[in-house]
């Protein structure tokens, strides 16, 4: 196992900076550990920079080799597997014999939630988002009623949108209304979940290929924290 390789493509000669990932839309610019090195003949058959995230906090996580390795000229013999991503703003990479699993990519502080296992066969921990009673089981915002009643009903700006596609989920199944979510909504609050835990975004999510749509109500059911014999007998 091991975890993620990220692809570049620029000048050799401009040294690759947290600021610079940013400015092609990287979405771990501030966990990359920059300057990473260089690569001839990439991905995209130009040269650029090889960067890789910071050392996994878990103690069972690896990091991947530092370095391109170009295929075979005929393709049958390849030792990464590389994806584009962004219209080729970056590239995605991982070893084909050790792709990333969720102890190369945890966070260090990880969310209260239910281990679920995904396709590549490996438990990942899906944060409970909303418990049971309704109210919200991430961080919120401590406010006051208009009788100065304290409050701490809405969540903190960084999950506003994960909260309101759960709302839309409960919603929609609450009014017993066919499809609570359409694919990419449901794949998006997917995404939004599992980047409380892990080091990752939908490019890495979607290029894994961990995810079943016909076991989705596993994941949604770790998110409301709803018993799964509850699902089974609806």
């Amino acid at each position: 196992m091991a975890g993620f390789l990220y692809y570049i493509p620029d000048d050799q000669k401009r040294t690759l900076t947290q600021e610079r990932l940013r400015e092609v839309g990287f979405p771990h610019a501030n966990l990359a550990a920059v300057p990473g090195g260089g690569a001839n003949g990439g991905p995209d058959g130009g040269v650029g920079h090889i960067v890789r995230l910071k050392q996994p906090p878990h103690p069972a996580g690896e990091q991947p080799r530092l370095m391109y390795m170009q295929p075979s000229e005929d393709g049958s013999e390849q030792e990464q597997v590389w994806r584009e991503c962004a219209d080729g703003k970056w590239w995605l990479g991982w070893e084909k014999h050790r792709p990333p699993t969720p102890f190369d990519l945890q966070r260090a502080g990880t969310a209260v939630g239910r281990p679920v296992t995904l396709l590549d066969g490996h438990e990942w921990i899906v944060p409970v988002v909303r418990n049971i009673d309704g109210t919200p089981a991430v961080d919120t915002v401590v406010g006051i009623s208009s009788s100065g009643k304290i409050t701490c009903e809405k969540p903190v700006p960084p999950y506003e949108k994960l909260w309101g596609l759960v709302g839309r989920l409960v919603s929609r199944a609450e009014e017993n209304l066919p499809g609570a979510l359409s694919d990419e909504q449901a794949f998006e609050l997917l995404c939004e979940t599992l980047t409380l835990n892990y080091r990752v975004s939908e490019w890495e999510l979607g290029h894994l290929g961990i995810f079943a749509m016909s076991k989705l109500h596993h994941v949604f059911m770790a998110i409301l924290d709803l018993p799964e014999s509850l699902d089974q007998e609806g």
